[in-house]
């Protein structure tokens, strides 16, 4: 149940990435639910480091994949695209999540939407990709 393949071309972003996802499958093993069930594209831009990543959803597999440098385009065809520095992305593993999305009774849900609201955090793909949004900050997050 939820198996994680990582690219081994993938960048240095998105091995660290691949490696915190795998550990948090292991600690929660109920976290496979979510990969088994989830179909799409994220791809996750890491303004600071000309780095993309992408997780492909695909019937119980996780693919990590993504792009360095100039090749770091946003891929056109991602169903939910989420943008900003390195801080930023990995600060998603921290917050506290009510439903799957950011808890607003939380500090730390208020200061993530905050980041989006002023631009730190850049979400495209909604309300379409909602169910991706939940499913990557639940796989993300390392709080239980």
């Amino acid at each position: 149940m939820g198996e994680v393949v990582l690219d081994p071309d993938a960048g240095a972003f998105a091995t660290l990435l691949g490696g915190l996802l795998r550990a948090n499958l292991e600690a929660d093993p109920a976290k496979g639910r979510l990969v088994d069930d989830a179909r799409g594209t994220v791809a996750l831009t890491v303004s600071d480091r000309d780095e993309e990543v992408v997780l492909t959803f695909a019937g119980g597999t996780l693919e990590i994949g993504g792009t360095t440098g100039v090749a770091a385009l946003p891929t056109p065809d991602a169903d939910l695209r989420l943008a900003g520095t390195a801080d930023a992305i990995m600060g998603l593993t921290t917050v506290p999540l009510r439903f799957g999305l950011p808890d607003l009774l939380s500090s730390g849900g208020r200061a993530l939407t905050g980041r989006w609201v002023a631009g730190g955090l850049e979400v495209h793909g909604l309300p379409r990709g909602a169910p991706l949004l939940r499913t990557t900050l639940s796989l993300l997050s390392v709080i239980r």
